[in-house]
């Protein structure tokens, strides 16, 4: 299937994409509100300023994709990896990132309130000034070698990791409290 067919079959009322690939399609801009991509691949694809509100990336593998400044609002992204994504800017607000796990991936300045981060991981991300206002983690949340720095929100008693920076520029070491490095 190539893009034209793709957005064929949208404009024509079909909303499951099972296992479907659309690498290297660009999407930007396009409005897929509602969708359902499970089991899909998702690489390389330009979903850059894309309405995405409520659609669903359950078990989807989402790599190199651009979704900046995309509305990402109330999207389920339970179950899959996501690797090297562009989320900049991007509206997260009550999307389900739970049991994800994310890496090598740009949030700077998204909107994470209310979303649900129990039992994701994410490592070596970007942060930097994200709204996490609302979140909800859990015990097995956790955040690795990532960058808080001017994030709103964020509580470190909330959430166990590994080698951050917080909002306030200060880097921490997570063993079993907050232990400034050295």
């Amino acid at each position: 299937m190539d893009g034209e067919e793709f957005l064929r079959r949208y404009a024509a009322g079909e909303r499951f994409f099972s296992r479907v690939s659309l690498q290297g399609f660009n999407l930007s801009g396009v409005d897929l509100r509602g969708i359902n991509f499970q089991d899909s691949g998702l690489g390389t694809v330009d979903l850059s300023g894309a309405n995405l509100a409520g659609v669903i990336f359950c078990d989807t593998g989402i790599g190199e994709v651009n979704l900046e400044g995309a509305n990402l609002t109330g999207a389920y992204l339970e179950g899959a990896v996501l690797n090297n994504v562009n989320c900049r800017r991007a509206n997260l607000k009550g999307a389900s990132f739970y049991k994800r796990t994310v890496y090598d991936s740009d949030f700077e300045g998204a909107n994470f309130r209310g979303a649900d981060l129990r039992f994701a991981f994410f490592s070596g991300c970007n942060l930097r000034n994200t709204c996490l206002e609302g979140v909800i983690w859990n015990d097995e949340s956790s955040l690795s070698e990532s960058d808080l720095t001017g994030a709103v929100g964020f509580d470190p008693r909330e959430v166990c990791g590994y080698r951050l920076i917080l909002p306030n520029g200060e880097e921490i070491e997570f063993t079993e409290k907050l232990v400034p490095l050295q």
